[in-house]
C-alpha cells in the first residue's frame, strides 16, 4: 500500500511538473505579467520610460513612445514575442534538451516582477528583444564557412543600434563572443564584420544625419538610478544580485550535464553563459543604467532554469517554479509600495 501511494504521488508530481513546463502555464503567467504592468504603469511608466541614454551619434526622444498607452502596449509587446520565441528557438536548435515552455515562463515572471521593464518601451526591451531575434542568424552560422553576410548583418544592427543608446554597444561583445563559439572567427569573418559597422555609419553620413558632438558629449545614463527612491534602488539592486547568483549557481549544476552535449549544443549553451557573464559586467561597469541589462540577464537566467528542470527536477519541479512565482510576486508587491 505504501509503495502503490508513493508511486501515485510521483506520478502526480511529474505530472504537476510537466504541467508547468508547458503551454498553458506559458501563457497564464504573460497573461498576469500583462496584468502587472497595466495596474502598475501609473505608478512606473515615467520612470520606466528613463531607462534609455545618448546614443554615440544621435540623441532619441525621452520617452521613446510619447503616447502612454502605446508606450505600454509596446513594452507588453515586447516581452510577449520573446516569450513567444524562446519555445521556438528551442525547438529549432535544442539547447534545452526537451520541448519545455518553461524558459519562457521564467523569463515573462522575473520580467513582471519588475515594473521598470514592462511598463514603458525602452532600451533594456530593445536590448533583449534584438539578442533573440537575431540568435537564429547566429546558432546556424555554427562552422559555417558562408556566414558572412549574417556576421555582416549582426554588426550593422548593433552599429545601428548604439548609435541611439551607448548601451546596446554591448550587442558587439555578445554577438563576437557567439561568432566565437560558432567557430566563425577566420578573417573573412573579421572582415564582414569589420563592414558591416562601416556600412552602417557611411548610409546615415551620406545622408549627413550624423552628430558628432553627441559622441563628443556623451555621458553615462542615470536619469532612471537618480528618480528612484533609496528604497527602490536597494530592492532594484537586490533583486538583480539574486538572479545572477541564482544564473550563477544553476550554470554551475548545469555544467556538470551539459559538458557531454555534443559540440553544436554545447557552444549553444556556452553562449547563454558568456552573454550572463558580458552582461554582468556591463552592469558592473555601467552601474547607475544596470536596469537596461536586466531583462538581458533574465533571458540567460530563464534558459538556466529550464535546463535545471530538464534534467534533475523531473518529479519535484514544481517546488522550484511555484518558489520563483512566488518569489516575483512579492518583488512585484514591494514595488507597488509607496514610498
Amino acid at each position: 500500500m505504501m509503495k502503490e501511494g508513493g508511486h501515485s504521488d510521483g506520478k502526480n508530481a511529474a505530472r504537476l511538473s510537466a504541467m508547468l513546463g508547458g503551454s498553458a502555464f506559458q501563457w497564464l503567467c504573460v497573461a498576469a505579467m500583462v496584468a502587472a504592468a497595466v495596474v502598475a504603469a501609473p505608478q512606473w511608466q515615467a520612470v520606466a520610460d528613463l531607462c534609455r541614454g545618448d546614443g554615440w551619434l544621435f540623441r532619441l526622444p525621452v520617452p521613446l513612445i510619447a503616447d502612454t498607452r502605446w508606450d505600454l502596449a509596446a513594452a507588453v509587446a515586447a516581452n510577449i514575442f520573446i516569450a513567444a520565441m524562446l519555445p521556438a528557438l528551442n525547438k529549432a536548435f535544442q539547447f534545452v534538451r526537451a520541448e519545455t515552455c518553461l524558459p519562457a515562463t521564467a523569463f515573462v515572471l522575473m520580467q513582471a516582477a519588475c515594473p521598470l521593464l514592462t511598463t514603458g518601451f525602452n532600451t533594456s526591451a530593445a536590448l533583449a528583444l534584438l539578442v533573440v531575434v537575431m540568435l537564429p542568424r547566429l546558432f546556424v552560422s555554427f562552422r559555417d564557412a558562408h556566414a558572412q553576410r549574417r556576421i555582416f548583418l549582426l554588426f550593422a544592427v548593433a552599429a545601428v543600434g548604439c548609435m541611439g543608446d551607448y548601451a546596446l554597444t554591448l550587442l558587439f561583445a555578445i554577438f563576437g563572443v557567439g561568432f566565437v563559439y560558432m567557430h566563425c572567427r577566420g578573417m573573412r569573418e573579421t572582415l564582414a564584420a569589420l563592414i558591416g559597422v562601416v556600412a552602417a555609419l557611411w548610409i546615415p553620413a551620406g545622408f549627413g544625419l550624423l552628430d558628432f558632438g553627441a559622441a563628443l558629449s556623451w555621458t553615462p545614463a542615470h536619469a532612471l538610478w537618480d528618480a528612484l527612491s533609496p528604497q527602490t534602488q536597494w530592492l532594484t539592486v537586490g533583486w538583480t544580485v539574486a538572479v545572477a547568483l541564482l544564473t550563477l549557481t544553476l550554470t554551475m549544476i548545469n555544467l556538470r550535464t551539459t559538458f557531454n552535449y555534443r559540440l553544436r549544443t554545447r557552444m549553444y549553451n556556452a553562449f547563454f553563459i558568456g552573454t550572463s557573464v558580458l552582461v554582468v559586467v556591463a552592469m558592473a561597469i555601467d552601474w547607475r543604467n544596470f536596469v537596461t541589462y536586466l531583462p538581458t540577464l533574465h533571458l540567460c537566467a530563464a534558459v538556466q532554469v529550464g535546463q535545471t528542470h530538464t534534467l534533475y527536477a523531473h518529479r519535484h519541479g514544481f517546488v522550484g517554479v511555484l518558489l520563483l512565482v512566488a518569489v516575483c510576486a512579492g518583488v512585484y508587491g514591494a514595488y507597488l509600495i509607496p514610498v
